[in-house]
């Protein structure tokens, strides 16, 4: 099952959607650059494929989570099942097994409103500070933190921190 409900919701068109996606058992499958890089190129690809904008990211040991909008709400289970086939099959191939189960069911959550964008924004940028994998926000590579703050610069990125509180 790729989704964590029973039965896949109806997901809209041109909504914006906080996914996470978390490894069976928390386990780190995600602990190399080589993984991280992979997931995110996979990401990107299958985001391009069904026409999906992703606006933050973060990729950490253990889960990663997406801000996306959909163009066809009912393509979202496709384009997890995409990247999330593609990923396990690799990592399995990288690790020598034949069949393991690397991801549970995706949490997804639509954001109707600015200020839910926001947060779920913030909180992505913010999870590898608030996971312990830096000290300072910024300098976490597997996270489009660094895209904003190059593209928008540091005021930008504070103040869309300030606006909303995670």
């Amino acid at each position: 099952m790729v989704f964590s409900s029973s039965s896949d919701p109806a997901y809209q068109d041109r909504t914006w959607y906080k996914l996470t996606a978390t490894t069976v058992s928390g386990l780190p499958i995600l602990f190399s650059s080589r993984r991280k890089r992979f997931l995110r190129v996979q990401l990107e690809r299958s985001a391009r494929v069904y026409r999906f904008q992703i606006r933050a990211w973060v990729i950490l040991d253990d889960h990663y989570h997406l801000l996306l909008k959909s163009r066809r709400g009912e393509d979202l289970p496709r384009l997890i099942a995409r990247v999330h086939l593609s990923t396990t099959h690799q990592f399995n191939l990288w690790d020598g097994v034949e069949t393991r189960t690397v991801w549970k069911p995706v949490e997804a959550a639509g954001l109707f409103t600015s200020e839910s964008f926001w947060r779920a924004f913030n909180g992505i940028h913010l999870d590898p500070l608030s996971h312990g994998y830096t000290g300072t926000l910024g300098t976490y590579r597997y996270s489009s933190y660094m895209y904003y703050l190059q593209s928008r610069g540091q005021v930008w990125m504070e103040k869309c921190l300030d606006r909303f509180q995670y």
